[in-house]
């Protein structure tokens, strides 16, 4: 159980961090994608240990449930903090 919460919270703090470079290099148009991917890398790792700390929640889920609600959650992300970066290079 702790190990899914440092793995949690690295994720969080990999993503903010992605996500602000990202805003801020954001004006200058200076490596954007590189701190895009960064933010998603640390997304995904956030998702994945909340999926593994919900598990015990969500037991009576399907797992097939847990993986449209985490597509879901990525295509959302995606569209509403990162893909303005991406879109025109």
């Amino acid at each position: 159980m702790d190990i899914k919460i440092i793995f949690f919270a690295a994720g969080l703090i990999i993503f903010a961090l992605g996500l602000f470079r990202f805003i801020k290099e954001y004006k200058n148009k200076k490596s954007v994608r590189l701190f895009g991917m960064i933010a998603y890398g640390g997304f995904a790792v956030m998702m994945i240990s909340g999926i593994m700390l919900a598990g015990s929640i969500l037991s009576g889920i399907s797992t097939v449930v847990k993986f449209v609600v985490l597509l879901a959650t990525f295509s959302i992300a995606g569209r509403l903090l990162l893909e303005p970066g991406f879109k025109g290079k």
